[in-house]
């Protein structure tokens, strides 16, 4: 996956890429990273004027995608500047 970072960010990767991944934990957390609502509100906060999202759209992001994202972080050892800085990592 990591050649997959070097070619192009804004492209998803393939279903194939996805299955040729051996570890079955890693590879469902992969693929339910790719059906997460979360991103694509932010891209349009960010990337379209004024947009707000309704409460009930931010709301669906509260409890399981951010679950997903927390359990993905554990799962691939993304930690944050200070973690890193302390030595946690």
């Amino acid at each position: 996956m990591i050649d997959r970072i070097g070619g192009g960010m804004m492209n998803d990767p393939s279903p194939s890429v996805l299955s040729s991944v051996a570890d079955a934990a890693m590879r469902e957390i992969l693929q339910s990273l790719l059906g997460l609502e979360v991103g694509t509100l932010r891209n349009n906060v960010l990337h379209h004027r004024a947009y707000r999202p309704l409460r009930a759209e931010v709301e669906r992001c509260l409890g399981d995608e951010v679950l997903l994202l927390y359990r993905a972080k554990r799962a691939f050892k993304v930690g944050t500047f200070v973690e890193f800085r302390a030595g946690v990592l």
